[in-house]
């Protein structure tokens, strides 16, 4: 499958031969436990220690580790890119097997945070944006106003922390590349609609109702009995988010980190309630990379995500709290150079990385 660089090649289904270890947390970071708010509830709270999460009077079901000070990290290949790197999302401090339409909660340390808003406002499009035009608060007037990357949202600024911890603070990002990931939020040509409820013209900004690249892709193709039309190339240039990259990119990042795109988890099987690929967690629902619609109704920005339930679902972009699993791309240099199998047993390493 075409994407910006050239064929792309992607992992589909609950393949067991696209893990990779890379990295290890710091032994200066302090650990991070979890707990629930019943055994059926799937509220959480993070705790100091794990004996302050089980004596708690409240949030104290299944309490879990997220993280610990010395653990190796774990990822997914998402796929191959069409210049030879590997695109791979963040999958905990342990190979763990595909849930394969298990119950549970799952293993929660697959997420390096599991209640984060994808932004702390609504009532304006311009909140879809990874980044997003004017400050906080303040509405957006204009398609491109909306779209002028100046701001960070809430949830990039959590991305961006962990991986300046974790991967620039230990010397780990020479290897990772700077390669697009796209927040595609592209809209009907001017003059047309993808929504009935859209205006033919202003759109994609302020309170106007808004339909996405990515929902009519995926969405649209559904109502209309058809099946999903996932790209991996990016519309605009303006969404294709990359650090020093100015040729295919934007510029406008600060690290090369991101998210999973609702592409990307078409593509690796992620079907509406789909169990039986290697991103379904369990449990937690956790962000993707891409806009989905701005209703106008109810003022929320909506952005897809991977449902608790299996499959894509959407979020409400300021009012949900869920979990966000980091992706990066190693560079092809690097990719090259790659031992093991891509199993549990033996994933796949950087020689003396690890």
């Amino acid at each position: 499958m075409a994407d910006d660089y050239g064929t792309s090649y992607y992992y589909r289904g609950a393949v067991t031969n696209n893990y990779v270890k890379f990295g290890k947390y710091p032994i200066n970071t302090a650990d991070r436990y979890m707990g629930y708010y019943t055994s059926d509830h799937r509220d959480f709270k993070e705790h100091n220690s794990l004996s302050a999460c089980q004596s708690s009077s409240n949030y104290n079901v299944d309490c879990s580790t997220l993280s610990t000070a010395g653990k190796d990290m774990y990822w997914r290949i998402i796929r191959i890119n069409g210049d030879g790197s590997i695109r791979m999302q963040y999958d905990g401090t342990d190979a763990y097997a595909n849930a394969n339409g298990g119950s549970g909660f799952g293993e929660i340390d697959r997420f390096i945070h599991t209640n984060i808003k994808w932004n702390n406002y609504s009532n304006d499009a311009k909140y879809v944006g990874w980044m997003f035009g004017g400050a906080n608060g303040s509405a957006s007037t204009s398609l491109n106003q909306a779209q002028t990357n100046t701001t960070d949202s809430n949830v990039k600024t959590i991305v961006d922390a962990w991986y300046k911890a974790n991967i620039v603070d230990t010397g780990l990002s020479k290897y990772v590349g700077d390669k697009i990931f796209c927040n595609d939020r592209s809209t009907a040509s001017n003059g047309t609609t993808w929504a009935t409820d859209e205006n033919a013209t202003n759109k994609g900004f302020g309170m106007l109702q808004t339909m996405y690249g990515p929902a009519h892709r995926i969405y649209d193709s559904e109502s209309n009995k058809k099946l999903p039309e996932p790209t991996f190339r990016c519309p605009q240039k303006n969404d294709a988010f990359t650090v020093s990259d100015t040729t295919k990119g934007n510029g406008a990042l600060t690290y090369p980190v991101g998210l999973i795109t609702a592409d990307e988890m078409i593509t690796a099987g992620s079907l509406l309630y789909n169990k039986y690929d290697y991103l379904y967690k369990s449990k937690v629902s956790y962000w993707a990379f891409s806009p989905s619609y701005m209703s106008s109704i109810i003022g929320h920005p909506f952005i897809f995500c991977h449902s608790e339930g299996g499959g894509y679902s959407n979020g409400y972009a300021n009012q949900e709290t869920l979990g966000v699993t980091p992706v990066i791309n190693l560079s092809a240099e690097y990719a090259a150079t790659l031992i093991g199998n891509g199993t549990m047993e033996s994933p796949y390493q950087i020689p003396n990385v690890n």
